[in-house]
């Protein structure tokens, strides 16, 4: 949900707030990332690339260039993981891919689909996946 998502954010952005965030996907998205945007405060830094028909050439440039993507199983996924981007693939009722060394994927625990993945997980999933220089400039004073 978009408030699964903006909880993964706020605990990313807690970590680091120089963290900034991409939304990607088609029209059919677009909602959810209004919801998601909604959900977070403004000081969060979102790059929003559901509002327009954006090509999918710079979308696929976009998440090339991200230092790590979380997203469903989807178009976006397979990109990413093309790309060798550190990727978190949530698989709430589609089956788990295990072959791309890039992919960490999570499946629920406790409750079925979605809800049964938790966003401190994702997050904590995520956070071990960036750059060590990212996390070390997070915890110097």
């Amino acid at each position: 949900s978009a408030q699964a998502y903006a909880q993964v954010a706020r605990i990313l952005h807690e970590r680091d707030p120089g963290l900034a965030f991409l939304l990607c996907g088609a029209s059919d998205v677009r909602h959810i990332a209004q919801e998601l945007r909604d959900a977070l405060p403004s000081w969060i830094r979102i790059l929003d690339i559901t509002e327009g028909n954006t090509d999918i050439c710079v979308s696929q440039a976009l998440i090339a260039r991200t230092l790590a993507f979380a997203t469903n199983d989807s178009m976006g996924m397979h990109i990413a993981i093309a790309h060798g981007v550190p990727t978190v693939g949530l698989f709430g009722c589609s089956p788990v891919m295990r072959y791309a060394p890039c992919l960490h994927p999570l499946e629920p625990s406790g409750s079925p689909g979605m809800d049964g993945i938790s966003p401190s997980v994702v997050a904590d999933a995520i956070w071990s996946r960036l750059p060590g220089a990212i996390k070390m400039e997070t915890i110097t004073p």
